[in-house]
This record gives structure tokens, C-alpha cells and sequence, in this order.
């Protein structure tokens, strides 16, 4: 038991060999690593590594299974808390046999509501998610991953003409990659423990042009894109934008050889421009 409990730390509730034979479980950010920084009992109360999550506090029963834990965001950050609550089985050699739905918060209010069912055997873990207020379990995306030598989780799955890959690091660095099967997009995104997200991309954007550039979010959920696009290998346009997370904000278009038009978006999703041509409107 004394290869167990040094490998997880100062905590009672790996008291098996673990199934995982890497020091996985205190940075997987699950209900498991959740417990583990508590004593024991199944009881937590944290503050967690990233910047935006100010606490997690919660409780597994290990007689019932039941389990339910709040996270609380940083006021300054675009999301206010998340309201966790499922059952299953946290086994003390580190595998998991989980169901739980999470609600999501934003700033604007609107509350978001995604199912998981998890299952991690050994280093092995697949977790599936579908919108559960929507869609079931038959709807779920599957996202089948390893830990590999105790420095990163990674996991893929396919949908819808793609193929969807990602990662999640002892310091909470996450990314996602989207691969289109015909290549005809590819997307990037970074998201940092400091609590900003950035994407990059390439992807067909109407009329015959092909776009790249990138879109970063801010900690305030706010969201600047610049790309450019190319019709054929020749440049088109380049494109700038600034939105507030509520939508409203304003994009300027620069096309080669032509007008510059500005763009004007409100939070209700209308749209005015004005071009440097004495031209302008609704959208």
C-alpha cells in the first residue's frame, strides 16, 4: 500500500494499487481529483490551479454514490458557476463508473446543461457528453483517451464529417483540434489556465474564398477575430473584428484594390454598415 498512497500523496482514499500506474489522478480535474484534495472522506473545498475557477466545493457519498459539487468563477470572468450532480462509482484504485449532468452559468444568465457519462479502466478513460435538455445518450459524442506517462491526457472521436482530438495537461492547458475528412476546414483552439481561449483556423468562408486567421476570447468573454481571405492564392480581404460576449460589437473589411466597409453588430443580432464608398445600410 506504500507505492499507492506515495504516488497520490497525503490523501486516504487511494488505498489500492492504482490502475493507472502514472500520477494521473490529482490533476484529471474529475470528481476523483476532486476528493483527493480533501481528507478522505469524500468531502472537498478548494481553490483550484486555474485563474477563472475561484472554488470547488462539493461531496461524494461512497455509500449511495451520489455526488455534487459548485464551482465559482472569478467576477471579472464571462461565466458565474457550474452546478454539478450525478452518481456512480469513484473506486479507490482510481477508476471511475460515472453519470452527472453539469449547468453552466454565463454573465448574461443563460444556463447551459450537458450529460457525461464517464468510464476510466486503468489509463484508459471515455467520456460521452450530449445536451440534456435535447438529446440522450444514443446522441452522445464519444470521446475515447489515454494518460500518457503522467504528463497528458489526450482523447479523440468522430462526428459529423470530422475528426475531433484534444488534450488536458497537469496545469489545466486544454486544446481541440476539428480535422475535416475533405480538408475543407481545420480548427485549433488553446484554452490557457489564465482563462484565455484562442483558435486558430482555415476554412472555406462563401463565394469560392478560403479564410485563415484566428479568434482569441478574452477573460471577460469577450472575442477579437483577424483573418484573411484569398480567392484562390491571390489575398481578397482581410478582416478584423471586436465583439462583447452579449454579440454586439463591430468587424471592418478591407477587400485588395477596393472599399473598406465597417460593420456595426447589437446584441439583439442586427446589423448596420457603412463603406468608405458612401455606401451603407442594414445588413
Amino acid at each position: 500500500m506504500l507505492f499507492a498512497l506515495t504516488l497520490i500523496g497525503c490523501t486516504t482514499w487511494i488505498d489500492q494499487e492504482p490502475a493507472c500506474g502514472q500520477d494521473v489522478y490529482y490533476w484529471s480535474d474529475d470528481v476523483l481529483a476532486h476528493i483527493l484534495t480533501g481528507d478522505g472522506s469524500g468531502a472537498f473545498e478548494y481553490d483550484p490551479i486555474d485563474e477563472p475557477r475561484t472554488s470547488i466545493e462539493g461531496e461524494y457519498d461512497p455509500i449511495t454514490g451520489d455526488f455534487s459539487w459548485v464551482e465559482k468563477y472569478d467576477q471579472a470572468y464571462y461565466l458565474r458557476r457550474a452546478q454539478v450532480d450525478g452518481f456512480g462509482t469513484v473506486y479507490h484504485n482510481g477508476n471511475l463508473d460515472l453519470y452527472f449532468e453539469t449547468a453552466i452559468t454565463d454573465m448574461l444568465d443563460d444556463t447551459y446543461v450537458t450529460a457525461y457519462r464517464v468510464q476510466r479502466t486503468g489509463c484508459d478513460m471515455s467520456v460521452a457528453s450530449w445536451d440534456a435538455e435535447n438529446g440522450s445518450v444514443e446522441t452522445a459524442a464519444v470521446r475515447e483517451g489515454s494518460y500518457e506517462g503522467g504528463e497528458v491526457y489526450e482523447w479523440t472521436t468522430s462526428a459529423s464529417g470530422a475528426t475531433y482530438s484534444g488534450s488536458l495537461r497537469p496545469t489545466q492547458l486544454r486544446t481541440q483540434q476539428i480535422q475535416a475528412d475533405d480538408d475543407s476546414y481545420w480548427y485549433f483552439t488553446t484554452a490557457k489556465p489564465d482563462g484565455i481561449t484562442t483558435t486558430e483556423f482555415t476554412a472555406e468562408c462563401g463565394s469560392g474564398l478560403y479564410c485563415e486567421g484566428e479568434y482569441v476570447r478574452m477573460y471577460d468573454g469577450s472575442e477579437t477575430e483577424a483573418y484573411e481571405a484569398y480567392d484562390g492564392d491571390e489575398l481578397y480581404a482581410t478582416i478584423e473584428g471586436s465583439y462583447e460576449y452579449d454579440g454586439s460589437g463591430t468587424q471592418t473589411v478591407r477587400a485588395v484594390g477596393g472599399d473598406e466597409c465597417v460593420y456595426t453588430y447589437d446584441a439583439d443580432g442586427g446589423c448596420e454598415y457603412a463603406c468608405d464608398d458612401g455606401s451603407d445600410g442594414a445588413c
